[in-house]
């Protein structure tokens, strides 16, 4: 990027043009404009490939683990769910989660962090910036050579398309209903999704599931909606659920195809990495699948397992562990997302305490830090700089294909939007 970003002069009013871009979209976290920095990460075609090969493959792995668990009631001593019996509302069609994100760090070699399986955002704003990105840069610089991935907002409607018609309906232009609540700040990222579905010929509009009506129909203002996206996680309509009783009674009754199903928060729970890394779950694997979970996700472990493997294979006690190894750990919720409550040991001076808060309170998950990759990203000032910043780079999944990314960058190694992370494109160099 440093050849495209030489001119200080062309940079500033680059710079400004997107700004203005930004306002005149509504590219906006509820009424903040979204941070930006002028930069992309570039890979290699080869390394786009195994990326897409990897998340491909862990997308398989996850449907037989999904398989096992409930369609032939395996691993229930293992892994149980909260409101079981919601998760086993059998949706109607094979895939147990059709949209997930896999949050990772890739610097010549993946290394799987976790899963955002249950209600991802960011493929509607990310299509938006891989064009104007894109844009810019081929101004800036016509011998900018790369590509971007494939258009997400296609690939998510040709996957409701595929989902809509094993689940059994016949209608070839749909009614589309992402519903999420009316307060929600990423509600520019669903317009920009819902208006490409209006483009394509279908009706897609937002509305909050408490203003769902239900007749054996579900409906929003009086229409009739074919497929739910649903964007609103599973336990804020858990909490809302007598006010949400149209979307439930739907459901239960089989009569609206719904889009991630509930079950998709079996990858969500971080715990489902323990159960990875701790070869619980290899009966049903074979062994590609088992050198793949080898090589991409990093030893992780539950609370629970008072007694447990180290880095090598040796049999510990996972506490003392903990307490002895402390620059070697990250210690995060296991079902908590957005960045909150990560402990990273090297940089943690009371770590003892977050230990011991951890083992008391059970609902955590301890994993081996990983080196995180960094990039070069620009400053502005007379003349265009370059500093380091971490980077995370976290592909989308949908329909089992992986379809593009949305990356982050941070001055912190704890690296998400809500603490002040920038998105920025992932580009496919040519050649």
């Amino acid at each position: 990027m440093k050849n495209v970003l030489k001119d200080a002069g062309a940079v500033r009013e680059a710079i400004s043009d997107m700004q203005q871009a930004y306002v005149d979209m509504g590219m906006t976290s509820g009424k903040k404009v979204l941070p930006f920095l002028l930069t992309a990460n570039l890979i290699t075609q080869e390394q786009y490939d195994e990326l897409k090969s990897n998340c491909e493959h862990m997308s398989r792995i996850l449907d037989k683990v999904a398989d096992a668990y409930f369609k032939e009631g395996k691993f229930r001593d293992l892994f149980e769910l909260k409101e079981q019996e919601l998760f086993d509302m059998e949706p109607g069609y094979s895939s147990f989660c059709v949209i997930s994100r896999y949050d990772l760090f890739y610097d010549g070699g993946i290394k799987l962090l976790e899963f955002n399986s249950e209600s991802p955002s960011g493929m509607g704003r990310m299509a938006l910036l891989d064009k104007m990105f894109m844009d810019t840069f081929k101004k800036l610089s016509p011998e900018f050579e790369a590509k971007a991935p494939p258009d997400m907002r296609q690939e998510l409607l040709d996957a409701f398309l595929k989902i809509y018609n094993e689940w059994g309906g016949e209608k070839e232009k749909l009614t589309i209903a992402l519903i999420d609540w009316d307060w929600i700040k990423t509600a520019s990222d669903q317009r920009y999704i819902a208006e490409y579905f209006v483009s394509q010929g279908h009706d897609a509009f937002m509305c909050d599931p408490t203003k769902l009506g239900y007749d054996g129909k579900l409906k929003y203002e009086g229409k009739e909606i074919d497929l739910v996206y649903r964007r609103a996680i599973t336990v804020e309509l858990m909490e809302k659920r007598e006010e949400c009783k149209a979307l439930f009674e739907a459901l239960k009754d089989k009569a609206i195809c719904m889009v991630n199903s509930f079950r998709s928060n079996l990858s969500s729970d971080k715990r489902l990495l323990h159960l990875l890394s701790s070869r619980a779950l290899d009966e049903v694997l074979d062994e590609s699948d088992i050198r793949l979970i080898r090589e991409i996700i990093p030893w992780t472990r539950e609370m629970s397992a008072a007694r447990t493997t180290d880095f090598d294979g040796n049999e510990v006690d996972l506490k003392q562990f903990m307490l002895d190894n402390k620059d070697s750990l990250v210690l995060k919720p296991a079902d908590d997302y957005g960045g909150k409550d990560i402990h990273i040991g090297i940089q943690e001076d009371n770590w003892e305490e977050i230990v011991e808060k951890a083992v008391s309170d059970q609902n955590w998950i301890v994993q081996r830090y990983v080196e995180i990759p960094q990039i070069d990203v620009p400053e502005v000032n007379g003349e265009v700089t370059f500093k380091k910043e971490f980077i995370n780079l976290c592909p989308f999944v949908v329909g089992g294909k992986m379809t593009g990314f949305l990356t982050r960058v941070s001055e912190s190694k704890i690296i998400n939007t809500s603490r002040g992370a920038t998105v920025i494109p992932t580009f496919i160099k040519n050649g």
